[in-house]
């Protein structure tokens, strides 16, 4: 018995980046992706760290500190119906590559664990600077085949974590016939091809995503694996409460997340009583980004100097922002997020920190903002807000009229009106004249290594990271 199409508010529909599975940073992408290509693990629980075989029989067998047994299960094969063939047929069309063909129904083998590794690892790859996962794989000194179904795995040094790379965010397994091999691409819809339980439907832009159910995966029925039996996935691009509510209760989707309306479960809940409602945590956040230079090394004033930033950061309220831009309904965000609760600094400590503690400490804070401000010779500051959620425009007058207030300098919005996210990237991109101070939401990440990363590392990793290659310096 399945379970009909799951239809949900959600940013699948926001091609931010690229559709490759192993180039793409962009979180709600992820989402789709993982319902369609499979891993050797997946995730039970990423808070409690907790992974599970996925295309793996079993766990990895650790043979000693350095070296790997990685066996497949012979039971997956690659997405197989008319539309899939006929998509693939696109390629080879297109491409001049038949071997694109091959792929519709073909069984999953140890190969293209390899392939799927071993192209993140590639330091001739054209695409080499978007694999920013390439730090991870550069602990992989060799993979080797033993059988058909079997793959060693030896490590240059012991590495902790490589079980979690394993089940990591870009670690998903695809057919080589699937990506150019002039290029290094595979980023378009028709070669999202993969063995998960999904099949990729289609993504219209700014308006929906679907996948529909693989019938030919592995997993169906099998009460061990704990997956859903749903026929599809729908995800509409809705980001304002006010424009979910409606589709809700008329039943058009299944539930959503009001982020910018925390107060309207309690009134649905008034009105429906038989409603169930989840409250769980966000790893999303907003956050102040500054430019320190250009891809040129060419510094960006004012924002290159520490003192400005720590001014900024000092003088924001956090606590104004949560009661503001989220109705009250948030925590502090410290630099790990909270909802990575083995790893995040407590409410309790967090907010005995500078910039995070209320009360009479605050006011030493904005003392020490403005001294650091003016010390650093009380430059202007221009900020850029992003559009969504629109709680974040309808704040910028309030944080604007603060900063000024505190820092005792002049604080403007520019351009004067809030922009997206996309322009926000390509501004990133365009040296020191174009974004060089921006305040928006952050989905947030999966990953431990993306939340300590730019924060504690011992070794030059932040260049692995398309944010910190351009200079960028996240403030939660």
């Amino acid at each position: 018995m399945t379970g009909g199409i799951a239809r949900y508010p959600g940013a699948e529909a926001l091609v931010f980046d690229t559709l490759d599975p192993h180039q793409t940073q962009f979180g709600p992408l992820y989402s789709a992706q993982s319902s369609v290509f499979s891993k050797v693990l997946k995730y039970v629980s990423h808070i409690a760290q907790i992974s599970e075989p996925d295309l793996a029989e079993a766990m990895p067998e650790v043979v000693d500190k350095l070296t790997y047994i990685i066996t497949i299960r012979k039971d997956v094969f690659f997405h197989d119906t008319p539309e899939v063939r006929r998509r693939l047929m696109a390629v080879a069309a297109r491409e001049r590559r038949p071997e694109v063909n091959d792929v519709a129904g073909r069984q999953l083998t140890a190969e293209d664990v390899k392939f799927s590794f071993e192209r993140q690892m590639n330091p001739e790859s054209p695409r080499r600077p978007l694999y920013y996962r390439a730090s991870q794989y550069a602990s992989i000194d060799k993979i080797e085949l033993i059988d058909k179904f079997t793959l060693k795995v030896t490590t240059k040094e012991p590495t902790a974590p490589f079980v979690h790379y394993l089940a990591d965010t870009n670690a998903f397994i695809i057919a080589k016939e699937l990506v150019d091999p002039e290029h290094d691409t595979m980023d378009t819809q028709d070669k999202m091809v993969g063995t998960g339980p999904f099949i990729w439907g289609e993504l219209k832009a700014l308006q929906e995503f679907t996948a529909i159910r693989n019938p030919n995966w592995f997993g169906w029925g099998r009460k061990d694996l704990g997956r859903p039996y749903s026929d599809g996935l729908k995800s509409l691009f809705i980001v304002l409460a006010e424009q979910a509510e409606p589709l809700f209760c008329r039943k058009e989707i299944d539930g959503f997340s009001p982020l910018d309306a925390p107060a309207l479960p309690k009134t649905l809940k008034d009105e429906m009583p038989e409603l169930q409602f989840i409250q769980l945590g966000s790893s999303g956040w907003l956050n102040s980004r500054f430019k320190l230079a250009d891809e040129a090394g060419n510094a960006c004033t004012p924002y290159n100097d520490y003192r400005v930033r720590r001014a900024v950061h000092l003088a924001t309220d956090r606590q104004e922002v949560i009661d503001t831009v989220f109705r009250g309904s948030g925590l502090m965000q410290p630099p790990v997020g909270f909802v990575m609760a083995l790893w995040a600094l407590p409410q309790q400590e967090l907010t005995t920190l500078p910039g995070y503690r209320q009360g009479p400490e605050r006011d030493g804070d904005l003392r020490e903002a403005r001294r650091l401000y003016e010390a650093a010779g009380s430059p202007p500051l221009a900020i850029t807000f992003a559009d969504l959620p629109a709680s974040i425009a309808a704040f910028a007058p309030q944080l604007l009229a603060a900063l000024r207030r505190v820092l005792g300098g002049d604080v403007e919005q520019k351009p004067s009106t809030a922009v997206s996210y996309p322009r926000i990237a390509e501004g990133w991109l365009r040296g020191c004249d174009e974004m060089t101070f921006t305040w928006g939401f952050d989905n947030g990440w999966i990953d431990l290594d993306d939340w300590v990363y730019p924060y504690f590392h011992s070794r030059r990793v932040q260049e692995q990271l398309s944010g910190e290659r351009q200079g960028v310096r996240r403030s939660p």
